[in-house]
């Protein structure tokens, strides 16, 4: 996902482009920014974890399936999005 898509999102414009990555983005921010800092969520997206096979969230937001997203979410909410195993 470009910065230009989640730019036009932010100011209320119409996203053409991976719409359902973006709204899967913004709930997973949305449980993530009230117990992280930035650098925090960040790292979240990008180490890899255990409970998601090894992978980073950031791969499987990228894989744009239905059900990565579903796991996604649910890490986000279950674990506060730790990092780690």
């Amino acid at each position: 996902m470009s910065t230009k898509t989640v730019g036009a999102w932010k100011r209320g414009e119409p996203v053409k482009r991976n719409k359902d990555r973006v709204i899967v983005l913004a709930r997973l921010l949305t449980y993530l920014r009230h117990s992280m800092t930035q650098t925090g969520v960040k790292l979240w997206f990008e180490n890899k974890v255990d409970r998601l096979d090894g992978k980073a969230p950031l791969e499987l937001l990228e894989a744009g399936t239905a059900e990565a997203s579903e796991r996604l979410i649910a890490f986000a909410r279950g674990g506060r999005g730790q990092v780690g195993g």
